[in-house]
Parts: structure tokens; C-alpha cells; sequence
């Protein structure tokens, strides 16, 4: 737990955020740059957040994004986001998580659908522990 509020503990709150460009064209999930915490040992409610482009192509592109853990999907968190001829989108997940290792690792993973290619921008990955 955090520092004492004004009805007790505050939770504790791991945050990381980027807004450097970065391009996939992967349809398989990939990590999202700059988004991958260790919050340490707990509960935790854990929010992604994204503000995806797609391609200069006229195209219609589909972007999913999902939260994992150490690794691995986790269940029920995958979003998908259509984005209409060169525009953009935000998209976001949460799940709460629990029973949390000081070394588990949570990270945002992103893909594209087949013949997209995305640019992610804006993005944010946040746990708040919970009791």
C-alpha cells in the first residue's frame, strides 16, 4: 500500500505512459513499446490504454490490443478497434489480477488483422493495487 490518505492507506499505483510513434504490421501479438510494468507482489486492477492510426492507404485497418502476464494472454482482454480510412482510434482493456508475484511482469501487447499496418502514439498502462 501507498502513503497513509485521508481514510487510511492509499493504494499503491504502478503508471507508465509513451507517446513515441511505433509501426506493426504483425498479426500476431507483439509487446507495445514502453508498456510493461512489475507492480510487485497483490491485487491489482490493471488498464490499458491506446490511441492507434492506421495506414496512409485508404484502406480500412483493425487493430487489437490485450493485457498479458508474465507472458501470457490474459483471458477476456482482448480489444479491437476498426479504423476507417486513415483514421484514428482509441482503444482500451483492464482486468483484474490477482495474487501477483514481486516479479510478475504485466505488459500491453498489441497486432494488427491481415493487410493492416498501425502506428501507435498516446498510450498508457496503469495497476492499482486493490485489496
Amino acid at each position: 500500500m501507498g502513503p497513509a490518505g485521508p481514510t487510511g492507506p492509499l493504494p499503491a499505483l504502478s503508471f507508465v505512459s509513451a507517446t513515441s510513434a511505433q509501426t506493426t504490421a504483425s498479426t500476431t501479438f507483439v509487446s507495445i513499446p514502453d508498456m510493461s510494468l512489475t507492480p510487485g507482489a497483490g491485487d491489482y486492477l490493471v488498464h490499458l490504454s491506446v490511441q492507434v492510426d492506421g495506414a496512409d492507404t485508404g484502406a480500412n485497418d483493425h487493430a487489437v490490443v490485450a493485457i498479458y502476464l508474465n507472458g501470457v494472454l490474459v483471458t477476456g482482454t482482448e480489444r479491437r478497434v476498426f479504423l476507417p480510412r486513415d483514421r484514428f482510434g482509441a482503444v482500451s482493456t483492464q482486468a483484474h489480477l490477482t495474487g501477483l508475484g514481486p516479479t510478475d511482469t504485466v505488459e500491453g501487447r498489441w497486432r494488427a488483422i491481415v493487410g493492416s499496418t498501425l502506428t501507435i502514439n498516446d498510450r498508457n498502462l496503469s495497476a492499482i493495487e486493490v485489496n
